[in-house]
């Protein structure tokens, strides 16, 4: 007769294989994460302004895509 495996041991090896998992996750997603920041907010001076920012209680998103059509328009990205 074949057992079931315990609650435990589905633990053990979702934690085993989990945490590794996020921490990859986080360690690849940030970067990119950082770099769509960048795209798609105004530049100030020096550096990016906030994407998100808060007057009187009201959020307000302060998103640029002017860069994508560019992007998408221009010939020499799809041939690079």
């Amino acid at each position: 007769m074949m057992r079931l495996p315990t609650r435990r041991w589905l633990r053990g090896r979702t934690a085993v294989i989990g945490i590794p998992y996020l921490w990859l996750v986080i360690f690849f997603l940030t970067p990119f994460l950082i770099v769509l920041n960048y795209s798609v907010s105004e530049m100030g001076a020096v550096r990016p302004e906030n994407i998100v920012s808060f007057t009187d209680g009201v959020m307000k998103l302060a998103i640029k895509y002017s860069n994508y059509p560019f992007l998408l328009s221009e010939d020499l990205y799809f041939k690079a």
